[in-house]
């Protein structure tokens, strides 16, 4: 059974080395790894293509830089295999851990397997925090059964991300799924969904597999979300992709409408007044106010009657709170590592 690794990667030369390693210790037989040089600036294409000379299954390609949507959508173009997997140039697999799933995709022949993933995170470049997430129910399930199980699926935390997922590659293909190029927040999930209102049936494997790094700047998100001119506007594409579904849509209008207000907070957490006034007129001019009204009262009337700076010291007393919470952990781990 051939796999696909796809690494979209930038700037990311003192970290691609372990992650190709990984993928190596995770027993994965027949394999190959293709990755996509993002126009990176260090010395990430000189790393990787070293990784190459020493390994013919790793295979670099060098384009401009076009961001991860784009080095992903050229990583699906160059795959030869019959599955494809997605992995970040800064995360790493347990080891041991694909030599199951190699050998579930060759007797079921599923059209996507889902794996567990952990999330570690850092502050000062050190883990002091990490979580576990693996779905309760292994085993082959139908079209029917995983369609019941969708909100699960999402709380769980096996929906949203592209990298705990290995897809038969035909089914892109077929079905012309790829990559949004034009999406800079959430697009993982959107992708996620689309190839799985396509899937006739879908293995669930209850096995820690992928282990992601969050990033430490908190502030990432909030920046990204701030390049999006009406938020209204974009979260169009979660709702749209819920007529894929046929009968179970309401169930992804939900999940979209939990996505909206999600990002909606986060736009919100680092926002200056004039931002917060900002993100509220799109709000509340906007086709999604009655998920905000419905999913945050107190701050939806907040917005519609302009109390911006109550909002605004709400958002900095969290930040606060978060900020200690984060370094009491981070000290805690200090002295139970010694």
């Amino acid at each position: 059974m051939n796999i696909s690794v796809i690494i979209p990667a930038y700037n990311c030369a003192g970290q691609i080395k372990e992650a190709v390693e990984s993928i190596f210790k995770s027993q994965l037989a027949l394999m190959e790894i293709i990755i996509i040089n993002d126009g990176s600036a260090d010395d990430t294409g000189a790393v990787a293509k070293e990784l190459s000379k020493e390994c013919p299954a790793v295979r670099v390609i060098d384009q401009s830089n076009a961001g991860v949507s784009a080095a992903r959508n050229r990583g699906i173009r160059e795959a030869t295999g019959e599955y494809l997997m997605f992995m970040d140039a800064d995360d790493a697999l347990e080891p041991g851990s694909l030599a199951e799933a190699a050998r579930i995709l060759e007797s079921s022949r599923p059209d996507m397997l889902i794996f567990g993933l952990g999330i570690d995170y850092y502050h000062r470049s050190r883990c002091y925090r990490s979580e576990k997430h693996v779905y309760p129910a292994g085993g082959l399930m139908s079209k029917a059964e995983w369609a019941a199980e969708l909100n699960r699926l999402y709380r769980s935390n096996m929906l949203s991300p592209v990298w705990n997922k290995l897809i038969r590659r035909e089914l892109l293909t077929d079905h012309e799924i790829h990559f949004r190029e034009d999406m800079i927040e959430m697009e993982d999930y959107l992708f996620s969904v689309e190839c799985l209102a396509h899937c006739e049936n879908v293995f669930m494997l209850e096995k820690l597999v992928y282990r992601y790094r969050q990033a430490e700047n908190e502030s990432a998100t909030f920046n990204r979300l701030w390049r999006i001119k009406s938020l209204s506007d974009y979260v169009k594409p979660f709702y749209d992709a819920a007529q894929l579904f046929g009968s179970e849509a309401p169930k992804i209008v939900r999940i979209a409408d939990q996505i909206y207000s999600g990002l909606f907070r986060e736009q919100l957490r680092f926002a200056s007044v004039r931002q917060i006034r900002l993100a509220a007129e799109d709000m509340l001019t906007g086709s999604r106010r009655r998920v905000i009204e419905r999913s945050n009262p107190r701050l939806y009337r907040d917005l519609k009657n302009k109390k911006y700076l109550h909002v605004w010291g709400r958002r900095a007393a969290s930040r606060i709170r978060h900020r200690a919470a984060v370094y009491v952990k981070y000290r805690r781990s200090l002295k139970e590592k010694g």
